[in-house]
């Protein structure tokens, strides 16, 4: 029975020797945590003064716009008219994001018009807007001078802006 005592007694203490051995040799590090990703959501509007005409018989109105494309109509164009769109851009999203300014949709309304009557100058580069922040500028719209004009000429151009992470 000593015997068997001993025993018991030396393979307790080998078991527990196994265990503190095992746990001094294992380096593992356990870390956990929860990842969010950040959020994309920017808008652009019109800002003071909004939109200016240099045309004295031409009108132009702000048409259905969206958070991320603002929508401009303008009737009564003729050759040469100059539009300014004063826009404002915000950043809403939890990180830093490049604006950029999609190619713009140009549709014409009227006899002879097309969308090739108007030229848009967008920026061509991207702008770095901070989380909370914001940028303005302008856009200008301009009835080429070799537009042929048969009166009662619409169009209707739409800017878009798209975010990216910078």
């Amino acid at each position: 029975m000593k015997k068997l005592g001993f025993f018991l007694f030396f393979t307790l203490i080998s078991l527990s020797m196994l265990g503190l051995g095992f746990a001094a040799w294992n380096q593992n590090l356990n870390i956990s945590g929860t990842v969010i990703p950040g959020m994309l959501n920017v808008s652009i509007d019109l800002e003071e003064p909004g939109l200016v005409s240099s045309a004295a018989y031409a009108t132009i109105s702000e048409g259905t716009s969206t958070n991320t494309s603002l929508v401009v109509n303008i009737d009564n164009a003729a050759a040469g008219n100059i539009f300014t769109v004063h826009y404002l851009v915000v950043n809403n999203s939890s990180m830093p994001v490049n604006i950029n300014f999609n190619q713009p949709s140009i549709s014409a309304i009227g006899t002879g018009a097309t969308s090739a009557d108007i030229s848009v100058n967008t920026p061509s580069t991207p702008s770095l807007v901070e989380d909370g922040g914001s940028i303005s500028g302008e856009l200008t719209i301009t009835v080429k001078d070799s537009t042929p004009m048969t009166g009662g000429v619409s169009y209707s151009v739409s800017v878009s802006i798209s975010a990216s992470p910078p």
